[in-house]
């Protein structure tokens, strides 16, 4: 289902009915009456829309956020810059910044695209602005129509003056830091980056249900559910989480590593030693957290649900409010459904908007049900090897990004060239594996 600003929304599988009314008129049948909303089958919508990503700007005024949006083909770009200009999707309001200071607007027929160059013409407003706001602003308006690329060409207009370049000392980015791949492999700590897997520390581990690390340090997760921070070195440290049983572990960004308590249901981050518990909102006693994953930026973190009904499980995605030194001050006051898919105990961001997830293993079950969408958005099957999947990452291999994945027989494999493309092996008798 889409809102009417084109939010994407997950609903449960189940049938709905709609009411047509139908009217006798000269001895014809008309149409009397219909539900508000237009319905479209899966694959005219595939050919209707298109995702637009708004980027919104993070409460930590560093980062940009990647806001999708499904709008019509036909006059996408207008919709977006009023999108844009409205303001964020609901789920994500508590985590961004309105930077719309003086409530410009787009002019009627406002945008036109010639000669490769994409013409706006907003409000007069716009003039009040100071300059770091037009900034912030334009480059907004940037990123957003040229599909994250800065280098999109665009002409500003505002109450006639001309901001097309209020953006040139803006370093405001859409790109993110793709880190090494790592394993732990038969007690070694073993970096994936190159074509060779190299070790890079003898961490003695026997037994990981979850393992993080990165030139910093990380963590791991042992099958008692408690939590031990990695130094650089690899050597096992403190405690984490006041020795908490912990379900499962995540990286967030920098030195930041997220977990789920088993018995409170809390979220908790670590960011390095300070630890702050957060609380998913609108949850009842029956869904439970099980799996969750912070997003490139680490302003939008993902989570699965289980509950004993099934239209309570699934997907959900929620922003993380952060202060201007960075650091986590609590998540959005409400999440986004996002798929109905229950029973998923994986999942990673393969970029801003790519999200990946997949079912636990059944070793009974020759099917392991994955799936991937440009969230929020519908969802298509993603493969996965013969041997299935118990753990998954996204990182550099051979100085590509890689989407791996640990199979039950203890092998690393990484798929090649697109999410479509082939598995090939990057390291074998592995117990665990993440990226930084």
């Amino acid at each position: 289902m889409l809102d009417s600003h084109g939010v994407y929304l997950a609903v449960p599988e189940e049938t709905e009915t709609y009411d047509f009314t139908l009217s006798k008129v000269q001895g014809q049948w008309r149409i009397g009456k219909l539900p508000s909303g237009v319905m479209v089958g899966a694959d005219d919508f595939k050919q209707a829309y298109r995702q637009v990503s708004l980027y919104q700007l993070g409460t930590s005024r560093k980062e940009l956020i990647p806001d999708v949006r499904w709008l019509c083909w036909r006059d996408w770009r207008a919709r977006a810059v009023e999108e844009l200009l409205n303001g964020s999707a609901a789920w994500l309001r508590d985590a961004v910044v309105d930077t719309n200071t003086e409530q410009v607007t787009l002019r009627s027929n406002g945008v036109t695209v010639h000669d490769s160059t994409i013409r706006i013409r907003l409000s007069s407003v716009m003039n009040r602005m100071t300059d770091a706001e037009r900034s912030v602003l334009v480059r907004q308006l940037r990123l957003s129509l040229g599909d994250g690329s800065k280098e999109t060409s665009i002409d500003v207009v505002a109450g006639g003056r001309n901001y097309s370049h209020a953006d040139d000392g803006s370093s405001l980015d859409t790109r993110s830091t793709v880190a090494p791949i790592y394993t732990l492999s038969a007690g070694n700590i073993v970096s994936l980056k190159s074509s060779n897997a190299v070790r890079v520390a003898q961490a003695g581990i026997d037994d990981a249900d979850g393992f993080i690390f990165s030139s910093e340090g990380g963590a791991v997760l042992d099958h008692s559910g408690r939590v031990k921070r990695l130094g650089a070195d690899g050597a096992l440290r403190d405690t984490m989480f006041s020795g908490h049983k912990i379900r499962t572990i995540c990286k967030g960004r920098g030195k930041e590593i997220w977990a789920v308590d088993e018995s409170t249901e809390e979220i908790a981050v670590d960011a390095d030693g300070r630890t702050r518990a957060l609380t998913i909102p609108g949850l009842d006693d029956t869904q439970h957290v099980r799996a969750i994953s912070v997003s490139p930026e680490g302003d939008r973190l993902a989570f699965s649900l289980e509950s004993s009904k099934r239209a309570k499980s699934g997907i959900g995605i929620i922003g993380i409010r952060r202060g201007s030194d960075g650091e986590v001050e609590s998540l959005a006051r409400s999440f986004l459904r996002i798929s109905d898919q229950s029973g998923v105990s994986m999942m990673t961001f393969y970029n801003d908007i790519t999200f990946i997830y997949a079912a636990q293993y059944e070793q009974n079950d020759h099917t392991q049900i994955a799936r991937r969408q440009l969230v929020p958005g519908p969802e298509n099957n993603q493969s996965l090897p013969d041997a299935g999947a118990i753990a998954m990452a996204t990182g550099e291999v051979n100085m590509y990004r890689r989407f791996a994945v640990l199979d039950r027989l203890g092998i690393v494999r990484t798929v090649d060239g697109s999410l479509g493309g082939t598995w090939s092996s990057a390291d074998s008798q592995v117990m665990a594996l993440s990226a930084q």
